[in-house]
């Protein structure tokens, strides 16, 4: 039997092994999320849903920016030869911090009528200025996909 253990450095001199069944879900959804983009760098396709769980916006922000670097990269490596390079990656997302991280064409909203009929639509067909804040765009209700919060009543509590 073995037991995967992770090497946590609490200082410059300091550190602890800690088992893996220990550490938090942001740190077991980073690891999941290596292993997809891991699939996309070989060439293949991966589904991410709930990319942000328990993961900090800021960790998230640089592991999509370093991933987006990395795809480019392999792509640009592919040009003018057999092989082209087919990595992709869908991603479900609540974070609204990577909406400045991502094109608008990479962005699809998914939104909700009082049916529950859904539709689903590209940030990329909006018109944008390119100083325009996407974030601030969205949180203001200008794509849609904003949920109806309203209000919520705990009286049954």
């Amino acid at each position: 039997d073995y037991e995967f253990c992770i090497q946590k450095n609490l200082s410059k001199r300091m550190f602890c092994i800690l088992p893996l069944k220990e550490e938090s879900e942001g740190t077991h959804n980073s690891i999941e999320i290596l292993r997809c983009l891991i699939n996309v760098y070989n060439g293949g396709l991966s589904v991410c849903d709930g990319f942000d769980c328990g993961i900090h916006d800021f960790l998230l922000e640089t592991m999509l920016l370093s991933a987006k670097e990395r795809m480019a990269e392999l792509s640009a490596n592919a040009e003018g030869s057999e092989q082209e390079f087919t990595g992709q990656l869908i991603f479900t997302t609540h974070s609204t911090h990577l909406l400045n991280t991502l094109y608008p064409d990479e962005v699809y909203l998914i939104s909700s009528d009082d049916y529950g009929e859904k539709s689903v639509s590209c940030m990329g067909g909006f018109n944008l200025n390119k100083r325009d804040s996407i974030r601030h765009r969205y949180i203001y209700g200008y794509f849609g996909g904003l949920p109806k919060a309203g209000g919520i009543d705990y009286t049954f509590a």
